[in-house]
């Protein structure tokens, strides 16, 4: 399986870097894919967090991101072979977890041909995260593990707490990572005494990367969070005064699989399946009130793998359900 999935990487990633090279020439398509290399150059090579040389600042809404990019710099490497290095990396694993999860929680899908993995390898909006030189497919890769570690039963609270924590530093996005954790927590056990005891592992779990987290952007930037993640909502401050219905009309995501899987997990208290279909229907939410759906939908990338999985899941189900 592995074999052909990374194969399948290497053939959906290398026609888009060649069409971008003789179309123009290699490279980004956003200014924040140079924002994490500047960040990841000046650490690199000057030991300091910085976008201007000698003023720390906190204008990387990634700094894990920036830091895995650093290793480049440090190695001497060219910073596209890195991060795209970095990138199909993510879109593999990301490829080979959905795939065996698909495996584990639906035992009737067998064979030889990794469908679900190709899947998520040739979705062109995760093709164009991998390469974009953007955080979006590892919180994507996160993402995945965690929800999934619910859906089929967690095995460590406090370690999914502190998954959560760091997929803050990969985008402050990851916070939203701590609500399905509770949710299980709260519904997945049978006394109150239980209940408590597991949300207070996950919290301290989250806390451990979450309040570091905190204390790097105050004393960079004098604010809990990255400056460039105020600016967004600066910048589109005209798209949330628009109604909400009208937004939500321009990314709607409507697939009956998802659907179908939501009445099955209701049904049969899958409570880790029904926290994963919150996630995604909130996190959504969040964006919708908050920003455009614009270049690709890129911040809408991270659910992506979720939505397939669960929605392939449903289409199985109601095959299965005519025989």
């Amino acid at each position: 399986t592995w074999i052909i999935l990374i194969s399948a990487t290497a053939v959906s990633i290398f026609p888009y870097l060649l069409d971008s090279a003789f179309t123009y020439r290699t490279g980004f398509p956003l200014d924040d894919s140079w924002i994490h290399q500047t960040y990841a150059r000046n650490l690199a090579l000057r030991g300091e967090w910085s976008f201007l040389p000698g003023q720390l600042s906190g204008g990387s809404t990634a700094p894990l991101w920036s830091a895995l990019l650093a290793i480049g710099f440090k190695l001497g490497l060219s910073p596209f072979i890195w991060t795209f290095f970095l990138g199909g990396l993510c879109l593999f694993l990301l490829a080979l977890s959905t795939e065996a999860g698909m495996r584990k929680i639906f035992k009737e899908y067998q064979g030889k041909i990794p469908w679900v993995g190709l899947l998520i390898i040739f979705e062109w909006h995760l093709v164009w995260a991998s390469v974009s030189g953007m955080e979006t497919i590892l919180l994507a890769l996160i993402a995945f593990i965690l929800v999934f570690s619910l859906i089929r039963k967690p095995t460590s609270w406090l370690l999914l707490g502190v998954l959560a924590g760091i997929s803050v530093w990969v985008r402050p996005d990851g916070v939203t990572l701590i609500g399905p954790i509770i949710f299980v927590a709260l519904f997945s056990q049978p006394t109150w005494k239980l209940r408590t005891r597991l949300v207070c592992y996950v919290l301290f779990g989250f806390a451990i990367f979450f309040l570091p987290y905190l204390l790097f952007n105050l004393t960079l930037a004098g604010t809990p969070f990255p400056t460039t993640f105020y600016a967004k909502q600066a910048e589109y401050s005209s798209w949330q005064a628009r109604p909400i219905f009208e937004r939500m009309g321009e990314v709607a995501i409507l697939f009956p699989g998802v659907i179908i899987t939501t009445g099955w997990a209701i049904r049969n208290k899958a409570w880790g399946m029904v926290s994963a279909i919150l996630w995604m229907t909130g996190y959504v939410g969040i964006y919708l009130l908050r920003l455009p759906a614009y270049q690709h939908g890129r911040y809408l990338m991270p659910v992506m793998p979720e939505y397939l999985l669960i929605g392939y899941f449903g289409y199985l189900q109601f095959l299965l359900s005519k025989k």
